[in-house]
């Protein structure tokens, strides 16, 4: 990885406000208990485009796999969750 991509993706997280990937992960999972109904299918292709690369079966929580994935791809998801809609 080049130092130039390495402090792209310190910026990132900075600019996310997530100290570490698990804060990430509980952020996701309450996003996924908000996400207004008619974007819970945008949503869930969204988690199934990035979760299914490290659960493919789906037996870990959003908190577990978001952890698995790491921080880089979790905010890449994270950033593309945000253009959807959610509940108060």
């Amino acid at each position: 990885m080049s130092i130039i991509n390495k402090i792209d993706e310190m910026l990132d997280e900075i600019q996310q406000g997530f100290s570490n990937v698990k804060e990430l992960g509980q952020e996701i999972e309450h996003m996924d208990t908000y996400v207004e109904e008619k974007d819970r299918k945008k949503f869930d292709k969204i988690m199934d485009k990035y979760l299914n690369k490290v659960d493919p079966k789906n037996e870990l929580s959003i908190l577990q796999a978001v952890m698995k994935l790491g921080m880089k791809k979790g905010l890449k998801m994270y950033n593309e969750l945000l253009d959807l809609h959610y509940r108060g």
